[in-house]
């Protein structure tokens, strides 16, 4: 039995130890089955309980306990209501004997269409914080397990980003994103393999390669974003940044390295390349956006230590094709860059210290327009004034080793003259060295540009920011003066029609103005005309000044030399002349000011001023046809031109007019200062040609000039603007041409003048002073000179005997030669009269004399009636009384009358009873005297006498022959008269029978003419 018993003891054992085993098995089984899903619900439940306001929802659960696998499908994790995260199905593989060793070992970690709804909030939180926020009824800290997971995937995963900062709220998605993660560890510092992808929703994918420790936390690898549409990240970027990215890819590689350190996370990024396409900026700074077809930054690095400061370097960044377009203020402008490089960047934030080895800005294009209002464009740009008591705090060291600008182009359009000036200065090229916050330290400058295509300029030196002070090389080259021409005053009716400038020197800035220049300055091929006229009014080959020294309100210029000016002074068809576009057109009054304490004046003054080969045209537009007449070949020198109120200029110049047959010369002095304070000019013209002025001869002479030489010298004495002018004119050889059209117009003998004004050798000398005040608006000089000239002439050719009598004495009485009524006998003053006459024709042989020759007129008549009827009363005296018929008694006389007046008419006289007794006799009585019988008879006799007379002349009247031949006879007295010394000008006197004499005071008188 016992032996039974012990055989069947083992058996029963093994029963028991294989029901044991069942039963465990069993109940494993059935907790892997059953109670792992329970218990894991269950600790989800708690989980979310311990976080209020979330929900987590599971589907269904699976534990293999077989194979240590587990499974959750339809993860869904809601915050009030809304979703927060969901995972369609999450995979868990696990190694069990792992319990028994000192971490626990996860072979397989699966993810499988994750989704995170993350939402920011208005606040600036984010939901998805409440996924690690802690229990609020726990406030222990539990120290990380040691796990390690073998192999992590994550597939089709989706985030979706709300950004509710911004109304309406941003939102985007990141789909797909994988995640390939092995043998990661929270112990030792063992680092895991990681491959992370991600592709953004509208562009833009994300590979991130590394390795990955969890204690310490670590991780280092690489990061690579293509494509990446900026928009997307300027939608969830702070409004504040400086620079906010609009449109455009961006595209990112660069090496990382983050651990953790004593106060949190060192990052660092190395070999960082950055590039972009198409990008689009906007910036509260400017009104406008910035756009870059191409940006590319290579070679940078950033570290960043946890509770520290930033440090930061690049090797390069490019920009190219970059355009900023302006909106607001600036609408309608824009700014455009071909290439801009930065290079070797540095940025410490501990030691807030920046610096960049090279700025170089390449193909800027840069318009600046002045409006009508004279604001500048550029202001446009501006930003708005910051609001006051707005300070910065923070200071920062930076340094910039080299500023350059290259082939820039800079349009100028300045719309607040008229015309509106536009010029281009292009290329441009701008270099400053060694830049930094320090503004008061001089910084080395240089910069080369062209005006139009054609001129130059180039500047160098060093240049103290602040103060905008500094020296400077300057050098410029055919800059064009043309398009200035806006910029004269409006009161010069004048244009630059062309021009260029040229300087070389050394110039002083301070506060941004010229303070300073030395070194020279020339103005080439000027040429100035008026408005609306396309005839030259100044201008020069060139003008050379060399070694100027300006200093405020000081100007010193050693030596200037004028080559090839030339100069029009014309009298327009007005009569105004073309120098008053030099001065203003109109005076106006000048509003009342509050009196300003005078400054310092400016004081200017040119040592030599050489003249060469210069040229002035004098035209004259008022008369028909127009009167031209150049000075040429003008050479010389003006001495000592200075501002000066005491200082006096020399001046010495020669020239021809025509050719160089015609020497013309100007010297004296004059004060720049004010030319009518003291001014001492002298200027001789020799030998022009006289035909040259057929336009005013035709004009105020009716005669063409066929010959002659001119020769004048002019002296002008202007002292406390009074003037002292003489004019000395000779004229040789004046012969006059054929008469002109306005002979008509012209009302005295211009070759009487001629002649008359011409001496024996045929040189006319005239002289004409003129003084008056130039104070006076109604003193020209040049009026006044051609005004004496023409009345000289005039009074010359109408009052030729004063002109002669002038020049021999006595010879202007012989213009008037008076007879005895009834005489042809010359008076002993007649023939001193004619004598003088005579020598005076023969210094003028030119002149000719018209002796009247007619016949006697009606005084000469009666004189030859009484002189015959007083003969024949003398003839019946046998003793006549030498005295004549007045010897004889008046009784005596009355008988012999009335014999005569019996014998020629016939018959006895008969008186009328009441005669008119004379009033003229001696004896007449005087009013209210008592009567004479004595006298009363006398006047009766003499009544009775004239009565007689009167009936006895028509029987002895004169015949016309006897008349001609005592007209003639008069005229041939006269001839002999002239002759009587200088036979040999007989040609030159001339009876003519068209002239007569005429009573004259009880004379006969005869008029000589001069012709």
């Amino acid at each position: 039995m016992r032996s039974r018993i012990a055989h069947l003891l083992p058996r029963r054992r093994w029963l028991i130890v294989a029901g044991a085993v069942l039963l465990l098995s069993v109940s494993y089984l059935w907790a892997g089955y059953v109670l792992a899903p329970r218990l894991i619900r269950s600790a989800a439940s708690r989980w979310a309980a311990a976080h209020p306001g979330l929900t987590l929802t599971l589907g269904a659960i699976k534990v293999d306990p077989i194979h240590f696998t587990a499974s959750i499908h339809d993860i869904e994790l809601t915050q009030r209501g809304r979703p927060l995260a969901a995972i369609a199905a999450l995979r868990v593989g696990f190694a069990p004997l792992s319990v028994f060793a000192h971490a626990y070992r996860i072979t397989a970690l699966d993810l499988d269409r994750p989704i995170v709804h993350a939402r920011i909030r208005r606040r600036g939180t984010i939901n998805i914080a409440a996924l690690w926020a802690r229990s609020s009824s726990t406030g222990t800290h539990t120290a990380t397990p040691a796990v390690r997971i073998d192999r992590l995937d994550l597939t089709g995963g989706v985030i979706d980003l709300t950004d509710r900062r911004r109304a309406p709220a941003v939102r985007t998605r990141l789909a797909p994103v994988s995640l390939q993660l092995t043998n990661l560890r929270t112990w030792g510092g063992a680092a895991g393999q990681f491959t992370l992808r991600a592709k953004a929703q509208d562009s833009g994918e994300l590979l991130w390669r590394g390795q990955v420790a969890l204690a310490p936390f670590a991780s280092s690898g690489s990061i690579v974003l293509r494509g990446l549409a900026v928009g997307l990240l300027a939608d969830f970027l702070p409004q504040k940044l400086i620079l906010r990215p609009v449109a455009g890819h961006l595209s990112l590689s660069s090496r990382y390295r983050v651990g953790a350190g004593a106060k949190g996370l060192n990052v660092s990024l190395s070999n960082l390349q950055v590039s972009a396409q198409g990008l689009a900026v906007g910036t509260p700074a400017l009104p406008g956006v910035l756009r870059v077809a191409v940006m590319t930054a290579r070679g940078g690095g950033v570290q960043l230590a946890a509770g520290g400061p930033l440090r930061t370097a690049l090797a390069s960044l490019t920009l190219r094709h970059a355009s900023l377009t302006g909106s607001g203020p600036a609408r309608g402008q824009m700014i455009q860059l071909a290439s801009l490089q930065l290079a070797n960047t540095h940025l410490d934030a501990a030691r807030r210290h920046f610096a960049a080895g090279a700025l170089v800005l390449t193909g800027l294009r840069l318009p600046v327009t002045r409006e009508k209002n004279g604001r500048l464009s550029l202001l446009r740009w501006l930003p708005a004034t910051p609001a006051q008591g707005a300070t910065t705090t923070l200071k920062w060291h930076a340094t910039l080793g080299r500023l350059s600008v290259n082939d820039a182009s800079v349009p100028v359009d300045d719309l607040a003259v008229a015309p509106a000036v536009r010029l281009l200065i292009a290329p441009l090229s701008f270099t400053v060295r060694s830049l930094s916050e320090h503004l008061s330290r001089p910084v080395p400058v240089s910069l080369s540009a062209r005006i139009d295509r054609h001129g130059s300029i180039t500047l160098a030196g060093r240049i103290v920011p602040a103060s905008r002070s500094g020296t400077l090389k300057l050098a410029m080259a055919y800059v064009p003066l043309a398009p200035l021409s806006p910029y004269l005053p409006h009161t010069l009716a004048l244009a630059i029609h062309s021009g260029a400038l040229r300087a070389s020197g050394r110039a002083t800035l301070s506060a941004g103005t010229l303070t300073g220049f030395a070194g020279n300055v020339d103005v080439y091929n000027l040429q100035l005309r008026e408005h609306h006229s396309t005839s030259p009014l100044l201008g020069w080959q060139a003008l050379e000044l060399h070694t100027v020294r300006y200093r405020p309100h000081r100007l010193r210029i050693r030596f200037v030399r004028l080559v090839a000016p030339t100069g029009l002074i014309e009298i327009l068809p007005n009569r105004t002349l073309n120098l008053a576009a030099l001065l203003p057109a109109h005076a106006t009054v000048a509003p009342r000011r509050t009196p300003q304490p005078p400054g310092p004046a400016f004081s200017a003054r040119v040592r030599r001023l050489l003249v060469v080969d210069g040229a002035i045209t004098f035209a004259d537009e008022s008369v028909e046809p127009h009167f031209r007449a150049p000075v040429r070949r003008l050479y010389g020198m003006i001495a000592n031109l200075s501002t000066a109120r005491t200082a006096l200029a020399s001046i010495v110049l020669s020239g021809e007019v025509i050719d160089r047959l015609s020497p013309v010369k100007v010297s004296g002095k004059f004060n720049l200062y004010g030319l009518g304070r003291d001014t001492d000019i002298r200027a001789a013209f020799k030998d022009i040609e006289l035909p040259i002025f057929d336009p005013y001869s035709d004009r105020y002479a009716g005669y063409a000039i066929a010959k002659g030489v001119l020769t004048t010298r002019f002296h002008y004495r202007i002292v406390n603007r009074e003037l002292y002018a003489d004019h000395h004119i000779t004229i040789r050889q004046l012969e006059w041409g054929g008469p002109s059209a306005s002979k008509q117009r012209v009302g005295w003998p211009i070759e009487l003048a001629t002649a008359l004004l011409k001496n024996s050798a045929g040189v006319i000398h005239i002289n004409l002073p003129v003084t008056g005040s130039l104070n006076d608006p109604n003193f020209h000089i040049t009026s006044i000179v051609w005004t004496m000239l023409e009345h000289l002439l005039e009074r010359v050719a109408l009052a030729p005997f004063t002109l002669v009598g002038q020049l021999f004495a006595g010879a202007q009485h012989a213009q008037f030669i008076d007879f005895v009524p009834g005489s042809a006998t010359l008076t002993p003053g007649a023939v001193a009269d004619l004598s003088a006459l005579a020598h005076a024709l023969a210094a003028r042989p030119a002149l000719q004399v018209d002796i009247p020759a007619g016949p006697a007129g009606a005084a000469d008549a009666v004189a030859l009636e009484n002189a015959r009827i007083d003969a024949l009363i003398m003839a019946t005296d046998r003793h006549p009384h030498p005295a004549g018929i007045f010897t004889l008694p008046i009784a005596v006389r009355l008988r012999r009358f009335a014999a005569l007046y019996r014998q020629r008419l016939g018959k006895p006289p008969v008186f009328p009873q009441h005669l008119p007794l004379p009033q003229d006799f001696f004896g007449a009585p005087r009013p209210g005297a008592k009567a004479n019988p004595r006298a009363e008879k006398l006047l009766h006799e003499l009544a009775e006498i004239r009565w007689l007379r009167g009936r006895l002349q028509p029987t002895v009247r004169p015949t016309r022959k006897t008349l001609a031949a005592l007209g003639l006879a008069r005229a041939e007295n006269i001839e002999r008269a002239l002759l009587a010394r200088h036979p040999a000008e007989a040609k030159r006197v001339f009876l003519t029978t068209l002239a007569a004499g005429k009573a004259w005071k009880g004379r006969i008188r005869l008029q000589l003419q001069l012709k």
